[in-house]
């Protein structure tokens, strides 16, 4: 079905074939769609809720003030906003941010140039990247690896089947748990952190429980200037595993214990 020439409609649209735009579609209540959209472009704006039984291509960006679902994947050059939840089993592809202001999840991968933001909880089954932060009101979950330009932070857990990579800082409330951490600044636990190899922050490692890594941790590898005091801390409940190569360790509840290397 063409939308040709149509810029706004007033009710509801539900389309039992592909949708094709030809130019930018305001949708007042809901829109269903059950095969694919071909956005060629041209924006989407959806008062209500959004469902496809197929993938949304070529978006030049889209608004809903309910859910977006959708059985394929969702391709947007500009930027994506929904109000409620955005649940995809392929994957999303953004030209600049992500915003939602309940969860998103993906049966691939996550991928903005700008930011990904949710007040709920991001979940991918492959890889979760961001060109400037990743922020959840919930936890962040990855099958395989997490990658931002500054930080990512979440209120519950970030987990990563693979490495976690920040440029700037890598917080959660509760644990941090992935195949590799780096962080450009500080990594920070309400909990736990744990890595299946190392872990390496140019600033200061704090976690109120375990720290565990299978190889080295390094803390305090400051690039852009002297580190000052407390800037190469690494503070724990309990150290369980994982070699110290830089930074001073102090165990929560004891005398410090001092391991400097460099």
């Amino acid at each position: 079905m063409k939308m040709e020439g149509i810029e706004k409609i007033e009710g509801e649209v539900i389309v039992e074939d592909d949708l094709i735009l030809t130019k930018d579609l305001v949708v007042k209540k809901g829109l269903i769609v059950m095969g694919d959209i071909y956005c060629a472009g041209y924006s989407l704006t959806v008062g209500k809720s959004v469902e496809v039984g197929g993938s949304i291509k070529s978006a030049d960006f889209i608004q809903a003030g309910g859910s977006i679902k959708s059985k394929g994947s969702i391709e947007v050059r500009n930027f994506m906003e929904s109000k409620g939840s955005v649940e995809t089993r392929g994957s999303i592809e953004v030209g600049d941010s992500i915003g939602v202001g309940g969860s998103i999840k993906s049966g691939g991968f996550i991928y903005a140039r700008g930011f990904i933001s949710a007040k709920g909880s991001i979940e991918a089954e492959d890889f979760i990247e961001a060109g400037i932060f990743v922020n959840s009101g919930s936890f962040i979950r990855a099958g395989r690896s997490i990658e931002t330009g500054t930080s990512t932070k979440s209120r519950n857990f970030i987990e990563a089947g693979g490495s976690i990579r920040t440029g700037s800082f890598l917080e959660s409330r509760s644990f941090i748990r992935a195949g590799g951490l780096e962080s450009g600044g500080f990594i920070r636990a309400g909990k736990s952190i744990e890595s299946e190899s190392s872990i390496l922050a140019q600033l200061w490692i704090v976690c109120k429980t375990t720290l565990r890594a299978k190889f080295y941790i390094f803390a305090g590898i400051k690039m852009w200037g002297r580190i000052r005091k407390g800037e190469d801390k690494i503070v724990c409940g309990k150290l369980e595993g994982g070699e110290i190569r830089h930074g001073t360790l102090f165990i929560r509840g004891s005398k410090c214990i001092e391991r400097m290397c460099s």
